[in-house]
This record gives C-alpha cells, sequence and structure tokens, in this order.
C-alpha cells in the first residue's frame, strides 16, 4: 500500500489534481479538499473515442436531438396505449367507474378473467360478450356494425353506390360503352 502524498495515511490511493499538481491521494482527502480524480479510461470508451463519427453523428451527440427522439417515441408509445375512443378503453374505464376488480367483473358477466384482461388490453370482444357489457352496466358500447350499402336505383335496377361510382369512372374515362344520360328522375337513392 502507498501513501496518501497530503495526510500520510497507507490506504488505497488515487490519481488527482490538487493545487495544480499530481498526486497520490487518500478518498479522504480527495472529498476533503474537493480534487479533481483522474481515472484511467474505460476500453469502451477508448474504443468509442478512435472510432471516425460522421458530421452528423457528432451535431445529433452534441445537441442531444437523439434524446429528444427517444423521448417523443416514448411519449407517443404512451398515447397509443390508452386511446380513449377503442372500445376496450371505454369498456376498461366504465368498470373502474363502477368500482369493480376484474374478477369481480368477470363474475357478474359470466366469463372469465383472462377474457376480461384481453378486452382491456386491446382485443376485441365478441357481440355476445359485449351484449354482455351492455346489460350489465345499462349502456350502449359501440361494436362493429355491418356497414350498410347505399342502394341507388337506375332504371328500375338496384346499384351499390360503389358500382355506380365505378360506372360513372368508366363513363367519363371512356373505357367502356358509353351509358345514356340519366336523368334526376331515373336515379333515385333507397
Amino acid at each position: 500500500m502507498k501513501v496518501c502524498e497530503l495526510c500520510g495515511k497507507t490506504s488505497l490511493l488515487k490519481s488527482a489534481i490538487f493545487e495544480g499538481r499530481a498526486l497520490e491521494i487518500c478518498d479522504e482527502c480527495a472529498e476533503l479538499y474537493s480534487a479533481i480524480i483522474l481515472e484511467k479510461p474505460q476500453t469502451e470508451k477508448i474504443k468509442k473515442t478512435e472510432r471516425i463519427f460522421s458530421v452528423r453523428e457528432r451535431l445529433e451527440e452534441l445537441s442531444g436531438v437523439r434524446e429528444r427522439e427517444k423521448l417523443r417515441l416514448l411519449r407517443e408509445a404512451g398515447e397509443k396505449t390508452a386511446f380513449p375512443e377503442t372500445l376496450s378503453y371505454k369498456l376498461r374505464k366504465q368498470r373502474e367507474r363502477a368500482g369493480l376488480s376484474r374478477e369481480r367483473l368477470a363474475s357478474e358477466l359470466g366469463i372469465s378473467r383472462e377474457e376480461i384482461d384481453k378486452i382491456e388490453t386491446g382485443e376485441k370482444p365478441s357481440l355476445q360478450t359485449l351484449r354482455k357489457y351492455e346489460q350489465f352496466f345499462k349502456k350502449k358500447f359501440p361494436g362493429e356494425e355491418q356497414k350498410q350499402e347505399t342502394q341507388v336505383t337506375l332504371k328500375n335496377e338496384k346499384v351499390s353506390l360503389k358500382e355506380l361510382l365505378g360506372r360513372a369512372k368508366d363513363f367519363f374515362s371512356g373505357k367502356k360503352e358509353k351509358v345514356g344520360e340519366i336523368s334526376g328522375e331515373e336515379l333515385e337513392i333507397v
């Protein structure tokens, strides 16, 4: 063991700068005199300094852009986990407002706790389970209703709106044979 150059104690010493000189001093003296401790750089730090950085990487490192990008991604991830407009979010909030645990709600609805967990983490409930929620909470939750196509009557012919738009596109592009003019009286939305 070496002797501290400031107090003379025998202990583990550190290389430090004190009053403009490099000394070998103990931890107590380093703390007492607020000396600057010199540490041997680790091999990882040496390799990092030897690596050639692009101008962009150096600017990103100095400006902290990478950190800002990480924070933005974390914030976005947090927002995606709790979209208030999702059905799972609404069902979870309704359960929480009622002061029910997942186990209690599962027993009240007659379904498993695992199914409640899946629903509240984003999985779509079956129509039957959704109806159980609605009956229990006496509240309507929007489900996956079937989209109804608007039907248009064209000269006593029922045509979907999608098909009518396709025909209009073909008519105006001239790709298919041209259909006669349609008067407002012949076009009737059902």
